[in-house]
């Protein structure tokens, strides 16, 4: 048997780490670079048709890149921020903009930026998914009513620099209103999506779709019937790209919206370059793209949340059947289990009464008697569990629950010579949770991780639980393992009842683990990769 210890490592005053994490040292550098170039290349590409020569232009895409940058990083990089929109007032603008005002230009930006991105980051928590209505809607208001505060301080100074004449305060803020809110419409929900694993997933299987190509096809036809009209017809036409959107965002939800949004702006700026639009037009062009947006993204988000009721109601009504039949498997097993118990004790007993000094059997008939009862302790957990009602939700910390499973599952993970490492920094703020239960998903999860390194042969065998915050105010529990990984194709099925990879499983752990999560206003999910890792999160 080899032995190995259980670590318990904590990380004092620790800082609450971000939904994503940047790299450190020289990579932080060169991350910081890419950022600035790549806010330099998007103000370029959309340098067109700017008013007075200066940023004022039909769409700015670089703003929601430096929103998400905040969203998913944290306020520590609003320097960089500043950083990046002053070297663009210097390079790429074509009227020379004294240094003092482009410092407070640069500045504006980088605090609605900022502002911006703390709204939706922390007051309302959006999550980078974008996986409900509230969330599109809180991004959509917040952008639009972020662009029209961020005029008003940005032509505002224009104006005091008498960089703009006072006499068209209205007209410049109007462009600027429209041309922040179309580039951070079009592009803050893609940026969003790219940061997380199952959104990034699903963009590859839809640009991967055959039925895609024909959507595109429709696109482009669209388009051409539009742009091959004469100017003072062709917004009477605009209407059409309706069609194509609505198709797009029924058979693919939110992701696909995003992405026709993203294809409808692209070609919009072709044409108007190609075409040579005057700049009023470009801008009734972008006015009207907004009303795309909302409608694609509205109609999108209805999909994917009526897709998630009626899979939440397919796995319910699975999960209730396999809850009958738990049941009255964990009743048929009561009985059993506590007779015996009853008769290891039978059994010391008659032993000790006829003077029997046999220290191995007297052993093996406690460790039979403490089996029997640790066995059924876990029958009236699981029968608790699987009984209806709300769990009793109590402020506790969650490295509770996952150090009292880590415990009832050291005896097997030292047999098998696996580590187990728990990693809670101390500063994790308490979370509304039911300890019983959400200790059933950590013994879940951890069982299983240690059931994959089992059956795998490699040299470094551990498992790892770590707990920290993310950005959206959640709190993260990472269970990791040496083993196998999860496979794409399998990172969902993996939650259905009776859904095992294990000829011995009953496929019943994760589905309940998802059950108990959810009940808890959290989510459970899979990570495909080389190893396993499963995560769950519930709000603060």
């Amino acid at each position: 048997m080899v032995m190995t210890p259980l670590l318990f490592t904590q990380e004092i005053s620790a800082p609450r780490p971000s939904a994503l994490a940047p790299p450190r040292g020289w990579g932080r550098a060169g991350f910081a670079a890419a950022f600035v170039a790549g806010y330099l290349l998007l103000d370029w590409i959309s340098f067109i048709g700017p008013m007075q020569a200066l940023n004022i232009t039909p769409w700015n895409p670089e703003p929601a890149l430096a929103v998400a940058l905040l969203v998913l990083y944290g306020q520590r990089w609003v320097p960089l921020i500043f950083l990046a929109a002053l070297i663009a007032d210097f390079l790429l603008r074509s009227v020379t903009i004294p240094f003092a005002s482009s410092l407070v230009l640069a500045a504006t930006h980088a605090a609605g930026y900022s502002a911006i991105a703390h709204l939706l980051g922390h007051r309302l928590r959006i999550k980078p998914a974008l996986q409900s209505s509230e969330d599109v809607l809180r991004v959509t208001l917040t952008i639009v009513a972020g662009a029209a505060v961020m005029g008003l301080l940005y032509v505002g100074v224009l104006t005091a620099q008498e960089l703009v004449p006072s006499t068209r305060f209205l007209a410049v803020y109007l462009r600027y209103w429209i041309g922040d809110s179309v580039g951070m419409l079009v592009t803050l929900p893609l940026l969003l999506m790219l940061s997380d694993s199952g959104r990034r997933r699903q963009l590859r299987m839809i640009a991967g779709s055959p039925i895609t190509l024909l959507q595109l096809s429709l696109v482009a036809v669209t388009l051409w019937i539009i742009f091959a009209r004469g100017h003072p017809e062709q917004f009477k036409f605009f209407y059409l790209l309706f069609l194509p959107l609505v198709w797009i965002s029924t058979r693919h939800g939110l992701a696909g919206a995003v992405g026709a949004v993203a294809v409808f702006q692209a070609s919009i700026l072709v044409g108007v370059v190609v075409g040579g639009y005057r700049a009023i037009e470009v801008y009734e062009l972008q006015a009207l793209l907004i009303a795309l947006c909302i409608t694609g993204y509205s109609l999108g988000i209805s999909v994917d949340e009526h897709r998630q009721a009626a899979d939440r109601l397919a796995r319910s009504e699975r999960l209730s059947a396999a809850g009958e039949m738990a049941t009255a498997v964990a009743h048929e097993l009561n009985q059993p289990l506590t007779a015996l118990s009853t008769y290891a004790s039978s059994v010391r007993a008659l032993m000790e009464s006829a003077g029997i000094q046999n220290q191995t059997l007297l052993d093996t008939a406690d460790k039979i008697r403490r089996t029997a009862l640790r066995s059924a302790d876990v029958v009236s957990r699981f029968r608790g569990l699987l009984a209806t009602g709300e769990p009793n939700l109590l402020p506790a910390a969650l490295s509770g629950p996952a150090w009292n499973a880590i415990c009832s599952c050291k005896e097997r993970a030292d047999i098998a010579g696996i580590r187990l490492v728990l990693d809670a920094p101390a500063d994790i703020p308490l979370v509304r949770l039911d300890p019983a239960r959400i200790e059933i998903v950590f013994r879940n999860l951890i069982g299983n991780a240690l059931e994959s390194v089992e059956r795998t042969a490699t040299q470094s065998r551990l498992v790892s639980v770590k707990i920290n915050c993310d950005a959206s105010s959640y709190a993260v529990a990472t269970i990791t393992d040496s083993g196998r990984g999860i496979p794409a194709t399998c990172a969902e099925r993996v939650f259905e009842p009776f859904f095992s990879e294990t000829p011995s499983g009953l496929g019943l752990g994760l589905a309940l683990s998802r059950a108990i999560v959810e009940s808890h206003g959290g989510r459970l999910w899979a990570e495909p990769g080389d190893h396993g890792t499963l995560k769950f999160s519930l709000p603060l």
